[in-house]
Protein backbone atom coordinates (compact mmCIF):
# COMPACT_ATOMS: atom_id res chain seq x y z
CA UNK A 1 0.00 0.00 0.00
CA UNK A 2 1.62 2.99 -1.17
CA UNK A 3 2.56 5.31 2.01
CA UNK A 4 1.66 3.09 4.58
CA UNK A 5 4.07 2.74 7.38
CA UNK A 6 3.58 0.65 10.39
CA UNK A 7 4.72 1.20 14.21
CA UNK A 8 5.68 -1.83 15.87
CA UNK A 9 6.08 -3.39 19.50
CA UNK A 10 9.71 -2.24 19.53
CA UNK A 11 8.33 1.13 19.19
CA UNK A 12 6.86 0.82 22.97
CA UNK A 13 6.72 3.76 24.98
CA UNK A 14 6.93 4.10 29.00
CA UNK A 15 3.94 3.99 31.00
CA UNK A 16 1.81 6.83 31.19
CA UNK A 17 -1.47 7.49 32.53
CA UNK A 18 -4.18 9.75 30.84
CA UNK A 19 -7.98 10.03 29.25
CA UNK A 20 -9.33 9.41 25.61
CA UNK A 21 -12.18 11.01 25.48
CA UNK A 22 -15.05 8.95 23.93
CA UNK A 23 -18.23 9.54 21.59
CA UNK A 24 -20.25 6.58 21.29
CA UNK A 25 -23.09 6.85 18.13
CA UNK A 26 -26.50 5.98 19.52
CA UNK A 27 -28.00 4.72 16.14
CA UNK A 28 -25.19 2.51 15.14
CA UNK A 29 -24.85 0.45 18.49
CA UNK A 30 -21.15 -0.48 18.68
CA UNK A 31 -19.86 2.73 16.76
CA UNK A 32 -17.75 5.10 18.28
CA UNK A 33 -14.77 7.95 17.65
CA UNK A 34 -12.09 8.02 20.69
CA UNK A 35 -10.01 11.05 20.85
CA UNK A 36 -6.99 12.52 22.03
CA UNK A 37 -4.75 15.61 21.30
CA UNK A 38 -1.77 16.68 22.92
CA UNK A 39 -2.21 19.65 25.41
CA UNK A 40 -2.20 22.77 22.95
CA UNK A 41 -3.83 26.29 22.42
CA UNK A 42 -3.98 26.23 18.28
CA UNK A 43 -4.26 24.14 15.48
CA UNK A 44 -2.01 22.93 13.79
CA UNK A 45 -1.74 19.97 15.48
CA UNK A 46 -1.46 15.97 15.70
CA UNK A 47 -4.75 14.01 16.39
CA UNK A 48 -5.22 10.00 18.15
CA UNK A 49 -7.93 8.64 16.77
CA UNK A 50 -9.26 5.23 17.19
CA UNK A 51 -12.88 4.16 15.49
CA UNK A 52 -14.49 1.36 17.04
CA UNK A 53 -17.26 -0.50 14.91
CA UNK A 54 -19.05 -3.25 15.14
CA UNK A 55 -18.06 -6.07 12.15
CA UNK A 56 -21.48 -5.69 10.28
CA UNK A 57 -19.30 -2.17 9.53
CA UNK A 58 -18.24 -2.36 5.83
CA UNK A 59 -16.78 1.01 6.52
CA UNK A 60 -16.85 3.87 8.72
CA UNK A 61 -16.21 7.84 8.93
CA UNK A 62 -15.52 11.14 10.56
CA UNK A 63 -15.88 14.53 8.99
CA UNK A 64 -13.50 16.73 10.73
CA UNK A 65 -15.39 20.02 9.88
CA UNK A 66 -18.53 18.56 10.56
CA UNK A 67 -20.33 18.02 7.13
CA UNK A 68 -19.27 15.48 4.56
CA UNK A 69 -18.04 17.89 1.36
CA UNK A 70 -15.02 20.67 2.15
CA UNK A 71 -13.09 19.32 5.00
CA UNK A 72 -10.81 16.19 5.25
CA UNK A 73 -12.53 12.79 5.91
CA UNK A 74 -10.84 9.68 7.67
CA UNK A 75 -12.40 6.57 6.59
CA UNK A 76 -11.69 2.95 8.03
CA UNK A 77 -12.81 -0.41 7.26
CA UNK A 78 -11.77 -4.30 8.51
CA UNK A 79 -8.74 -5.91 6.44
CA UNK A 80 -8.24 -9.74 7.90
CA UNK A 81 -7.43 -9.48 11.48
CA UNK A 82 -6.24 -5.22 11.13
CA UNK A 83 -7.91 -2.47 9.49
CA UNK A 84 -7.49 -0.17 6.79
CA UNK A 85 -7.61 3.93 7.10
CA UNK A 86 -8.02 5.97 3.79
CA UNK A 87 -7.77 9.94 3.79
CA UNK A 88 -10.43 11.33 1.51
CA UNK A 89 -11.86 14.89 0.41
CA UNK A 90 -15.77 15.09 -0.99
CA UNK A 91 -15.92 18.27 -3.13
CA UNK A 92 -19.74 16.99 -3.73
CA UNK A 93 -22.05 15.28 -2.89
CA UNK A 94 -19.92 12.05 -4.65
CA UNK A 95 -17.48 9.58 -3.79
CA UNK A 96 -14.69 11.25 -2.18
CA UNK A 97 -11.12 11.25 -3.37
CA UNK A 98 -7.73 10.61 -2.27
CA UNK A 99 -6.74 13.48 0.12
CA UNK A 100 -3.17 13.97 0.12
CA UNK A 101 -3.52 16.72 2.98
CA UNK A 102 -3.85 14.40 5.89
CA UNK A 103 -1.44 11.72 6.26
CA UNK A 104 -1.68 8.82 9.02
CA UNK A 105 0.30 6.57 10.85
CA UNK A 106 -1.41 3.40 11.36
CA UNK A 107 -0.87 1.99 15.69
CA UNK A 108 -0.02 -1.71 16.05
CA UNK A 109 -3.00 -1.40 18.41
CA UNK A 110 -5.43 -1.89 15.38
CA UNK A 111 -7.15 -4.81 14.89
CA UNK A 112 -10.23 -6.97 13.59
CA UNK A 113 -11.94 -10.18 14.93
CA UNK A 114 -15.29 -11.94 14.83
CA UNK A 115 -17.46 -9.43 16.68
CA UNK A 116 -15.62 -5.73 15.91
CA UNK A 117 -12.52 -3.81 14.03
CA UNK A 118 -10.62 -0.91 15.35
CA UNK A 119 -8.75 1.19 13.88
CA UNK A 120 -6.18 3.08 16.06
CA UNK A 121 -3.95 5.85 13.89
CA UNK A 122 -1.93 9.33 14.53
CA UNK A 123 -3.40 11.80 12.07
CA UNK A 124 -1.11 15.16 10.97
CA UNK A 125 -3.26 17.17 9.03
CA UNK A 126 -6.59 16.94 10.44
CA UNK A 127 -6.64 19.62 13.04
CA UNK A 128 -6.12 21.76 10.17
CA UNK A 129 -6.67 22.59 6.17
CA UNK A 130 -7.72 24.80 3.64
CA UNK A 131 -11.06 26.83 5.20
CA UNK A 132 -11.10 25.27 8.67
CA UNK A 133 -9.33 24.32 11.72
CA UNK A 134 -10.50 22.94 14.71
CA UNK A 135 -10.29 24.49 18.29
CA UNK A 136 -8.82 22.46 20.93
CA UNK A 137 -10.00 24.98 23.87
CA UNK A 138 -13.59 24.28 22.65
CA UNK A 139 -16.61 21.51 21.96
CA UNK A 140 -16.30 20.66 17.57
CA UNK A 141 -18.81 19.60 15.47
CA UNK A 142 -17.91 16.32 13.66
CA UNK A 143 -20.20 14.39 10.77
CA UNK A 144 -19.93 10.84 10.76
CA UNK A 145 -21.16 8.28 8.25
CA UNK A 146 -21.21 4.36 7.33
CA UNK A 147 -22.16 2.25 5.42
CA UNK A 148 -23.04 -2.10 5.82
CA UNK A 149 -21.09 -3.31 2.85
CA UNK A 150 -17.00 -2.62 2.39
CA UNK A 151 -14.77 -1.47 -0.30
CA UNK A 152 -14.15 -3.41 -3.36
CA UNK A 153 -10.72 -4.32 -2.30
CA UNK A 154 -9.83 -3.73 1.62
CA UNK A 155 -6.33 -3.68 1.13
CA UNK A 156 -6.42 -0.88 -0.82
CA UNK A 157 -7.06 2.21 1.23
CA UNK A 158 -8.04 4.12 -2.40
CA UNK A 159 -10.71 1.77 -2.97
CA UNK A 160 -14.10 2.57 -3.96
CA UNK A 161 -16.69 2.37 -1.61
CA UNK A 162 -20.85 2.55 -1.74
CA UNK A 163 -22.43 5.75 -0.37
CA UNK A 164 -23.57 6.02 2.94
CA UNK A 165 -26.57 4.27 4.56
CA UNK A 166 -26.15 6.22 8.07
CA UNK A 167 -24.88 9.41 8.68
CA UNK A 168 -25.35 12.04 11.38
CA UNK A 169 -23.36 14.46 13.14
CA UNK A 170 -22.36 14.74 17.34
CA UNK A 171 -20.01 17.02 19.09
CA UNK A 172 -17.15 16.44 20.92
CA UNK A 173 -15.49 18.55 23.48
CA UNK A 174 -11.50 18.40 22.64
CA UNK A 175 -10.78 20.11 25.90
CA UNK A 176 -11.74 16.80 27.20
CA UNK A 177 -9.58 15.31 24.91
CA UNK A 178 -6.83 16.82 26.15
CA UNK A 179 -3.95 14.88 27.20
CA UNK A 180 -0.34 15.98 28.62
CA UNK A 181 2.51 16.23 25.60
CA UNK A 182 4.22 12.93 27.59
CA UNK A 183 1.43 10.88 27.58
CA UNK A 184 0.23 11.13 24.19
CA UNK A 185 3.66 10.51 22.92
CA UNK A 186 3.19 7.39 24.90
CA UNK A 187 0.28 6.68 23.13
CA UNK A 188 0.80 7.46 19.72
CA UNK A 189 4.44 6.38 20.35
CA UNK A 190 3.71 2.99 22.53
CA UNK A 191 1.36 1.40 20.09
CA UNK A 192 -2.00 3.18 20.71
CA UNK A 193 -5.03 2.29 23.25
CA UNK A 194 -5.51 -1.36 24.49
CA UNK A 195 -8.19 -2.93 21.85
CA UNK A 196 -11.71 -2.99 23.12
CA UNK A 197 -12.42 -6.70 24.54
CA UNK A 198 -14.80 -8.84 22.16
CA UNK A 199 -16.49 -10.41 24.98
CA UNK A 200 -17.33 -7.04 26.79
CA UNK A 201 -17.75 -4.08 23.93
CA UNK A 202 -18.25 -1.00 25.70
CA UNK A 203 -21.72 -0.18 27.12
CA UNK A 204 -23.95 2.49 26.59
CA UNK A 205 -24.95 5.23 29.29
CA UNK A 206 -27.57 7.90 29.11
CA UNK A 207 -27.92 10.04 26.21
CA UNK A 208 -25.39 12.85 26.76
CA UNK A 209 -23.75 11.20 29.96
CA UNK A 210 -20.50 10.94 30.69
CA UNK A 211 -17.96 8.46 32.06
CA UNK A 212 -14.80 7.48 32.91
CA UNK A 213 -14.46 3.59 32.43
CA UNK A 214 -11.54 1.39 33.24
CA UNK A 215 -9.68 0.05 29.99
CA UNK A 216 -8.02 -3.22 29.72
CA UNK A 217 -4.65 -4.31 30.70
CA UNK A 218 -2.76 -3.07 27.70
CA UNK A 219 0.76 -4.62 26.50
CA UNK A 220 4.05 -3.89 28.08
CA UNK A 221 5.16 -0.60 28.06
CA UNK A 222 1.75 0.95 26.21
CA UNK A 223 0.11 3.92 27.85
CA UNK A 224 -2.49 2.93 30.72
CA UNK A 225 -5.64 4.95 29.89
CA UNK A 226 -8.81 6.00 31.74
CA UNK A 227 -11.44 6.27 29.21
CA UNK A 228 -14.19 9.39 29.15
CA UNK A 229 -17.58 8.26 27.45
CA UNK A 230 -20.00 10.68 25.79
CA UNK A 231 -22.99 8.89 24.17
CA UNK A 232 -24.04 11.11 21.17
CA UNK A 233 -27.74 10.26 19.08
CA UNK A 234 -3.93 10.80 1.24
CA UNK A 235 -1.37 9.32 2.40
CA UNK A 236 -0.99 6.59 4.99
CA UNK A 237 2.30 5.78 7.10
CA UNK A 238 2.66 2.39 8.98
CA UNK A 239 5.62 2.28 11.22
CA UNK A 240 6.82 -1.20 11.78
Amino acid sequence: MPGVKFLGLAALAASASAQISESKIADVPGLSFRIAIPETQAAPFDVYLSIVAPKTTGWASIAWGGKMIGNPLTIGWANGDKATVSSRWAKSRTAPAAYAGASYTVLPSTTSNSTHWQLDVLCSGCSQWEGGKLDPNSAANFAWAKNTKGPTNTALNTSSISYHDSHGQFTHDLKLAKIPQSAFDALVGGGGAPATSAAAPPSSTAAGGQSTSPRLAPPLGVAVLALTTVLLTGSVRRRI
